[in-house]
């Protein structure tokens, strides 16, 4: 039960951590990322794994979900 809870925070801490950053580079304030708002070059050079909907954008959903992989 303390491992299910710790990883639940830890999920929970990466998400808000995640949702922090994509805020932070979402210059047209739409709460997504496209490609032309990103600047880390792993992150462009892994969006179409991260776009996990392939709309063209990543959330921070999407970001958590391909670093928890990782």
């Amino acid at each position: 039960m303390k491992k299910q809870l710790s990883i639940a925070i830890l999920l929970l801490c990466s998400s808000i951590a995640f949702a922090d950053e994509v805020k932070k580079a979402d210059k047209d304030n739409d709460g997504t990322l496209d490609k032309k708002e990103i600047t880390d070059k792993k992150i462009v050079k892994s969006f179409d794994q991260i776009d996990t909907d392939a709309d063209g954008t990543i959330d921070a959903k999407e970001l958590a979900a391909y670093f928890e992989k990782k």
